[in-house]
């Protein structure tokens, strides 16, 4: 029996195994397992870390070095994981049976072998995904032990626990289920077993802890001090248990990319698969055997230790409840009276959720990156094949992939030429040379590479048709072709703390309610700037008053260790501009910012520093505009087509209606002026409309432009006010007439505030 469900498992996880994900962080464990194999060298670490800031111990590397010496390919350890996790099904299979016989046994194995979060973390070539073995394995010796009595099984599940400890910490707190029984069993133990268990431990984890020793407990420290980080309650833990239990983690993969379901809100099936755990926790409560207290205790422990956390909790942080999950759920079919209806149910629940996997790695093939899944591996392998097959001498290639998975071609282009990264939805970096780039399709360098270059050379396409990746060829020069286009507004001498100058600017047209591109040209002008080796830029759309107006993500586009001096790069900005954002003109506020720490970095004109951002524009925005009038009837109408249609003065400020009846080719800034009884100006504001943001050369015929100037001179009904234009530069006045056939243009309209603070006109003077 467990052989076959082992058979099955594997068979279901190596089944279109090239779909597996493959991105930086695998990348980096293979290639320390490549590192370690070809140099004899033990590692002391596997060169990553946790995210609570503590390096990993080596022995996914020892574990990865198994695969890497027979092949480098990535297929041959996403197999190796696959092999691992199916016998952690068969082991779900021996645990269930010892507590309900051969029938739970069998069910509670093919439930592991079809488990959604099994098959996707059971072959993907990750720490995390060898835990389930070590868990299952730990989980089967110990319920072993409290039947046999005999020590051996125990100090085996110390060995597991271990293991599975060093691949993920969240597995430590399994411990605490295997000293409680040490505690309760304590007449049936020897030392012998556990000193032979103990010295393999420490064995496995003499490197790292020879690490610690030259790094004085560095990361001993690192754990504790994340232990006494402020922690908050909340019910996440369990939503991702249900996640674990369930088919839902098909749905949440198969999102667009950087989406994610609100919590607890999960298929039905899901929530079914999830109480079918809960019958058979609540079977092992009530029945309080000692070995089903151990299961119960497998799959409550560690959800319990994380409802109290620091971070979010991600799925993969409790894979070693899996195993527990699949045999609770097993004792629970077995709950059932009939053979027949265990049989026949286990065989329901097995094809539906066979159908779910089969139309899951179909989607994947499809779909492609645009899910949250990611780029598959399949695809991956074929455009780092057509990269050998093009490469030539003296050439750099360029990868323009997703942030996280841009280093995965390190791994499959190793010995080929050198490789630069940037994130090519957000970052396109022109070459020094003859250059090769990888771009993924859909993405913003993919498309701009094809209006530089043509088609690429070679094309990896997805199942449905679309382009996964292209490869393309580019010359010296392109930044020069790009330059030479049209539309670009030129920054001046804006650097970034003295490390990156920013050149030119491009938007050309931004709509409210919709995704517009703001493209920003910037040079590396000093690579070994003290600016800190992790670096994020933004940029945010704002208008006069400092509101911000867009909600798109701040990105690290180019990583800032792939900087070289002279390097020439664009950034494009994806705005997502709110619905209700006023038509009008806004600046963008743009620079870089540190990530941990939040601080941005200065900006300079020439030696002065001028802020931590720099202000581009104005650029205008197609949004909601004014309800237009009934009729047009100017108060005033300014030479070149520029009419008043109406005023009003309320404490502190000036509103004025302006209407574009042609478009402007000039700028121009408006004044408002208070005038005493003689004509002395007693107060004033000059500027362009609507506080410099929406200069007259933005306007379009037809618009309505509603202008407010600050005044806080003495105004009150019957105060006269005198309104006009000015060119800029040259400050000469535009000639205003009150209407046609009404009198001789003058310089300026005189205005009076009246009992309601409407403006009435006057004259022009």
């Amino acid at each position: 029996m467990p052989l076959l469900v082992c058979a099955a498992a594997l068979i279901l996880r190596l089944w279109r195994i090239d779909l597996t994900q493959f991105e930086d962080d695998q990348a980096a464990l293979l290639s320390g397992a490549v590192h370690f194999v070809s140099t004899g060298r033990i590692p002391l670490t596997s060169g990553l870390s946790f995210t609570v800031g503590v390096r990993h111990p080596p022995l996914v590397t020892l574990l990865l070095a198994l695969p890497v010496r027979v092949t480098h390919n990535p297929i041959g350890a996403a197999a190796f994981t696959a092999l691992g996790d199916a016998l952690a099904a068969a082991l779900v299979a021996l645990t269930a049976a010892r507590l309900r016989g051969l029938l739970a046994g069998i069910s509670a194995g093919a439930l592991y072998a079809v488990l959604p979060a099994a098959l996707i973390y059971g072959r993907r070539i990750w720490n995390p995904d060898f835990v389930p073995f070590f868990s299952a394995l730990a989980l089967y010796a110990t319920v072993t032990f409290w039947q046999t009595r005999r020590p051996a099984w125990l100090a085996t599940a110390l060995v597991a626990l271990a293991c599975a400890t060093q691949l993920h910490l969240a597995a430590g707190s399994l411990l605490v289920v295997w000293l409680a029984v040490a505690i309760v069993r304590w007449r049936d133990l020897r030392w012998q077993p556990f000193a032979m268990a103990l010295g393999i431990v420490l064995l496995v984890l003499s490197p790292y802890l020879y690490l610690q020793t030259q790094s004085r407990w560095s990361d001993f420290f690192g754990a504790v001090r994340f232990l006494g980080e402020p922690k908050h309650t909340d019910l996440m833990a369990l939503d991702t248990a249900v996640t674990l239990a369930g088919s839902d983690l098909y749905r949440q993969l198969a999102l667009p990319a950087g989406q994610a379901t609100a919590a607890f809100q999960h298929d039905l099936a899901s929530w079914l698969l999830a109480g079918l755990a809960l019958v058979g926790l609540g079977w092992g409560l009530w029945w309080r055997k000692g070995d089903a207290l151990i299961v119960a205790s497998w799959a409550v422990v560690p959800l319990l230790l994380s409802l109290r956390h620091t971070l979010a909790v991600q799925p993969h942080y409790l894979l070693c409840m899996l195993p527990a999950i699949a045999v609770l759920q097993g004792l629970a079919m077995r709950a059932l009276r009939w053979v027949w209806l265990v049989g026949a149910a286990t065989l329901a629940i097995v094809g539906w959720q066979l159908a779910a996997y089969l139309h899951f790695q179909a989607f994947v093939a499809r779909a492609g990156p645009d899910s949250s899944y990611g780029m598959p591996l399949r695809y991956e392998l074929a455009a780092a094949r057509a990269a050998r097959q093009a490469d030539t001498p003296g050439s750099t290639i360029y990868i323009a992939n997703a942030d996280s998975s841009a280093g995965a071609f390190d791994y499959l282009l190793a010995g080929m030429a050198p490789t630069k990264h940037f994130d090519g939805q957000y970052t396109f970096v022109f070459p020094r040379g003859p250059a090769w780039y990888i771009s993924q399709g859909g993405q913003h360098a993919y498309a701009f590479l094809t209006s530089l270059a043509g088609a690429p050379s070679s094309t990896v396409r997805l199942v449905g048709g679309q382009p996964a990746f292209g490869l393309f060829h580019l010359a010296a020069g392109a930044e020069q072709r790009y330059q030479a286009g049209r539309g670009r507004t030129p920054l001046g001498r804006a650097s970034v703390d003295h490390a990156v100058d920013l050149m030119s600017l491009s938007a050309p047209r931004l709509a409210a309610g919709h995704r517009s591109t703001v493209t920003l040209e910037w040079r590396v002008t000093n690579s070994s700037a003290a600016t800190g080796s992790e670096l994020r830029q933004f940029g945010h759309l704002t208008d006069a008053g400092g509101r911000t107006w867009s909600t798109n993500t701040d990105f690290r586009g180019f990583p800032r260790p792939e900087w070289s001096t002279g390097d020439i790069v664009l950034s494009w900005f994806d705005l997502n501009i709110l619905p209700s954002a006023p038509r009008g003109g806004y600046w963008f506020d743009t620079g870089f910012y540190q990530p941990v720490s939040n601080q941005r970095l200065p900006v300079y004109s020439g030696n002065r520093e001028i802020g931590t951002s720099l202000r581009v524009g104005p650029v205008k925005v197609d949004g909601r505009a004014p309800p237009p009038p009934a009729a047009i009837r100017p108060l005033a109408t300014w030479s070149g087509g520029i009419a008043l249609l109406a005023g009003r003065w309320q404490p502190g400020s000036v509103s004025l209606d302006w209407y574009a009846k042609s478009a402007q080719s000039r700028s121009a800034t408006a004044f408002v002026h208070v005038l005493s009884a003689s004509g002395t100006v007693l107060a004033q504001h000059d500027g362009p409309p609507v506080m410099g943001t929406y200069p007259t050369t933005l306007w379009a015929p037809g618009e309505l432009i509603r202008d407010a100037h600050p005044i806080s001179g003495p105004v009150r009904p019957g105060t006269i006010l005198e309104v006009g234009w000015y060119t800029q530069p040259g400050t000469q006045r535009i000639p205003v007439q009150l209407g046609p056939g009404q009198g001789p243009a003058g310089s300026a309209l005189l205005l009076r505030v009246g009992p309601g603070g409407e403006l009435m006109p006057l004259k022009v003077g």
